[in-house]
């Protein structure tokens, strides 16, 4: 991932993860984010809408007091600073153990994780209020991962919990619930043929 930086041809840069689902037009965010150089989501929500405030798959985050960093959506703006970041980052993850071993010695992490490595690259660098705003409501996702759902059972799938349904105007409701923003499915299944067709026929091709 820390490749994007060298690799894109555009001033300015979204990045999302590839099992996502933009839903609404992003036109604020952009606005919001012209206010960065870096910018990485830390609030994260259920399809409830509900703020994830659970570390099922983050303890090592809090054990090691590192920032709540996802790297599933960031951006970053050319600059030197984002360039400073990103050339961190590559040190970092083409050294992960080291750093890890370092940084993240509680509950060390056996594998490399972007999340992990960003996060430490904020700690080295003392700028995560730089690159991140927790107060905010957006830029976010709702992450579909099932331990963080809040269910009392939860189950190793999300879509064995919860049923979907989306529209033939791309509409996408997840239970009772109307879904909005960016959408994180995790699951590679969840987009079917079906789907792909629905979107297909939206956009005409």
């Amino acid at each position: 991932r820390w490749k994007l930086y060298h690799a894109s041809p555009y001033d300015e840069t979204i990045v999302l993860d590839t099992d996502m689902l933009v839903l609404q037009n992003l036109d604020t965010w952009w606005t919001f984010l012209k206010n960065y150089d870096l910018f990485f989501v830390s609030n994260v929500y259920t399809y409830r809408g509900e703020l994830i405030t659970s570390d099922y798959y983050r303890k090592t985050f809090t054990a090691n007091k590192l920032p709540n960093l996802y790297a599933g959506f960031h951006y970053f703006k050319k600059s030197e600073f984002a360039k400073e970041f990103y050339t961190w980052l590559e040190l970092v993850m083409n050294n992960w153990e080291l750093f890890y071993s370092k940084y993240a010695k509680e509950l060390y992490q056996k594998s490399l994780s972007v999340d992990l490595s960003a996060a430490i690259v904020a700690k080295i660098l003392d700028c995560d209020k730089k690159i991140t705003n927790n107060k905010c409501l957006f830029p976010s996702f709702i992450h579909m991962k099932p331990y963080v759902q809040g269910w009392e059972q939860p189950s190793s799938k999300w879509q064995n919990r919860v049923g979907s349904y989306l529209t033939p105007e791309l509409k996408l409701k997840i239970g009772n619930h109307m879904q909005q923003g960016i959408f994180h499915y995790t699951e590679k299944d969840f987009v079917t043929y079906d789907k792909i067709k629905k979107y297909r026929k939206w956009v005409g091709v």
